[in-house]
């Protein structure tokens, strides 16, 4: 009962997506959430006083972005 919602499915996230309908009809999307969450881990993995190497860092951001990708590639992004 707790994770059970009712509603409209334009509203409600479900695996880190949600629905959005254009004129070729519905589509899965990322949902603002998990945007915003891959958004703050990349502001966290670029911060300047972290101390590491330039290219350490691009394999970090690298590895985030590669596993993100994937995940969300069957979306479609908007914005």
């Amino acid at each position: 009962p707790d994770k059970t919602k009712v509603g409209s499915p334009l509203r409600l996230k479900f695996l880190g997506f949600s629905l959005g309908v254009d004129h070729n009809g519905a589509y899965a999307r990322p949902a603002k959430q998990s945007q915003q969450r891959i958004k703050k881990a990349l502001r966290l993995l670029t911060k300047r006083n972290r101390g590491i190497s330039l290219t350490r860092m691009f394999e970090e951001i690298q590895r985030k972005m590669r596993g993100w990708l994937q995940y969300y590639s069957i979306g479609k992004l908007t914005d």
